[in-house]
């Protein structure tokens, strides 16, 4: 019986013990939620200037952006948010000599740039910020254009059909397509933002451009603190000197029209700070009036009134922070290393000269993310890494800023 036992032993071959079953576990991807935060801003960033009655959804942005750095535990400080930042903390201790109101633009400020303390952020291109746009504009007007003047269109006197914030965008989506060398694209864009007739924004363009076409070498030499700050101060006194009347005859033997009406009524806006600056100093050299104490002195609420704004945000800066937060403020506009940074922030200085730019979220939203692109090719094609899209072809590292992102955790 055992030999036989032995024989069916082998005809059955070798024995194999049960293995226990593997259990599959599913893989995890980590989704960062910076990516979140950026989705959502870029979508409130197109509800609140194409539905204007939305406008206040984009107040919801800096908690995004809070979880965002919580949960990736990793925040950044780049070039492109220096200057804003320092307008908010100044409203921050400045606050008590103020009004809410000036808290209140703060936090605009801090809503269009919060999305620049995230330490990762994807890109996206000006092309595919140039076609939503276009349908952005589109929807606005068939919704709030004025179609009973469609010819109505007059560059002298800033008319247009399908005047609006857009002109602002495109006016900047025009300077980043020059930086890209997307000579074609940049037309567009200007085309785009005369259609939308913002012509301060044209006039940033076109400067922005001209120093983009100068090149760094030259351009450095005029796009520096010490110089910007001198041309900041200078445009400012002429303002003033404007308001109180001292170019009065020169402008009417030159253009026909008034001070004032030449200025679109901004002559009698300005000439209550001009007053009150001459008449005091040395409290606005060192501190101002306290933020948001221009709306007090228009008699006006921020964002309510069309003519409460001052439309000068350097002039407003001055008023109600002091020429020492002013400078500080221009000064910091212009410390990047990046030369992209400089020519994209030189726009934005135009801006400043004659409109209230800097309350504007959608528009500061796409400035800091464009910015931060701009910046990280220049870093990566100075490192010799990259040329277009293209990944690096050194061991330069991957992603530009690396110095500026700090991480949470001390582990």
């Amino acid at each position: 019986m055992k030999l036989l036992a032995r024989v069916g032993d082998r005809l059955r071959g070798p024995r194999f013990e049960a293995q226990p079953r593997l259990r599959r576990h599913r893989s995890t991807v980590n989704f960062p939620l910076s990516y979140v935060a950026f989705g959502v801003a870029l979508f409130l960033s197109f509800v609140v200037v194409t539905f204007p009655p939305f406008r206040y959804t984009f107040f919801a942005i800096p908690f995004f952006v809070l979880m965002a750095v919580l949960g990736d535990r990793e925040i950044r400080v780049g070039d492109e948010i220096h200057s804003f930042l320092i307008i908010c903390m100044a409203a921050v201790v400045l606050g008590p000599l103020g009004i809410k109101e000036g808290l209140k633009d703060a936090f605009l400020i801090f809503a269009g740039v919060s999305i620049g303390l995230v330490a990762n952020l994807p890109k996206i291109s000006v092309r595919t910020l140039f076609f939503i746009n276009i349908v952005c504009m589109v929807i606005f007007f068939a919704i709030f254009g004025d179609k009973s003047h469609m010819l109505a269109f007059d560059f002298e006197h800033s008319q247009s059909p399908f005047e609006g914030n857009f002109g602002f965008i495109f006016g900047m989506l025009a300077v980043f397509a020059m930086l890209d060398r997307k000579w074609l694209l940049a037309a567009c864009c200007i085309v785009m933002s005369v259609a939308a007739l913002k012509r301060v924004a044209l006039l940033g363009a076109v400067m922005a451009g001209i120093f983009v076409l100068m090149g760094p070498r030259l351009g450095r030499k005029i796009l520096n603190p010490l110089v910007m700050i001198l041309i900041n101060l200078g445009i400012v006194m002429m303002t003033l000197h404007y308001a109180v009347g001292d170019f009065n005859h020169i402008i009417t033997s030159l253009t026909g029209q008034s001070a004032n009406q030449l200025g679109e009524g901004r002559q009698i806006l300005y000439l209550m700070t001009a007053n009150k600056i001459f008449a005091d100093p040395w409290k606005f050299g060192l501190y101002g009036d306290g933020p948001g104490s221009v709306y007090t002195l228009l008699g006006s609420r921020a964002g309510e009134v069309v003519h409460g704004s001052l439309h000068s945000d350097l002039l407003k800066i001055c008023y109600e922070y002091g020429f020492l937060i002013f400078t500080i403020f221009i000064g910091s506009m212009y410390m990047s290393k990046s030369y992209s940074v400089r020519v994209a922030c030189l726009f934005m200085n135009v801006l400043y000269a004659t409109d209230n730019c800097l309350i504007y979220y959608f528009l500061l939203f796409p400035f800091i993310v464009l910015t931060r692109a701009a910046q990280e090719k220049e870093e990566l094609e100075a490192a010799g890494g990259v040329q277009g899209d293209r990944p690096p072809t050194s061991e330069a590292p991957a992603r530009a800023g690396v110095r500026r992102r700090m991480p949470l955790n001390s582990t």
